[in-house]
C-alpha cells in the first residue's frame, strides 16, 4: 500500500506540508543544489506520521544516513 501524504493540488500549483531538516555543522547549513536553486533536506509529511519522524525518514531517503531528529 502507498503512503499518503499531505499534498493537494489547486490548478497547476501543488501545496503540501513539509517536515525540514536543518542540519548545521560548523555553524554552516548544509543544502541542496538543483536546476530550480537550493533547498533543505526534507519532504512531504505521511498522513498519521510525526513530523520528527518524517524528517529522519527524509534524511535517510535524501541522503542514505541514519539520524535523530532534535530540538
Amino acid at each position: 500500500m502507498q503512503e499518503q501524504d499531505f499534498r493537494t493540488k489547486l490548478n497547476q500549483m501543488v501545496f503540501g506540508v513539509r517536515a525540514t531538516a536543518l542540519i548545521v555543522k560548523d555553524n554552516r547549513l548544509l543544502v541542496v543544489e538543483d536546476e530550480d536553486g537550493f533547498y533543505t533536506i526534507g519532504g512531504a509529511i505521511q498522513v498519521d506520521e510525526a513530523t520528527e519522524d518524517a524528517v529522519v525518514r527524509e534524511v535517510k531517503e535524501e541522503l542514505g544516513v541514519a539520524s535523530r531528529a532534535v530540538q
